[in-house]
């Protein structure tokens, strides 16, 4: 029998982010997602990072800047390949520890 993800998460002690409102979360949890072109998700977090995820079945440029820091696909660079995903230290972001 399949649960539901909140069902399972309170299982097992994850914080779930979707009962709690933005300004209840720490500073490192907080996300905004970027506006992208079809076929693509993209976000950043309160901690200095993004995320972004190539669905679509074509090269797409990465709508952030920043220091790549892991990628699924060794062709990343400007573009994400198709089915691709990557994270980035945005700018700034690189002197905090």
């Amino acid at each position: 029998m399949l649960r539901r993800s909140r069902d399972v998460g309170r299982q097992v002690g994850v914080l779930n982010t979707e009962e709690l409102a933005q300004d209840q979360l720490p500073d490192e949890l907080h996300q905004t997602w970027l506006t992208t072109v079809p076929g693509m998700l993209a976000f950043t977090r309160g901690d200095g990072f993004a995320c972004v995820v190539n669905c679509s079945d074509r090269p797409v440029v990465s709508p952030v800047d920043g220091e790549l820091l892991h990628a699924g696909d060794p062709e990343v660079g400007e573009k994400l390949p198709p089915n691709a995903a990557a994270w980035w230290l945005l700018p700034g972001e690189s002197s905090k520890s």
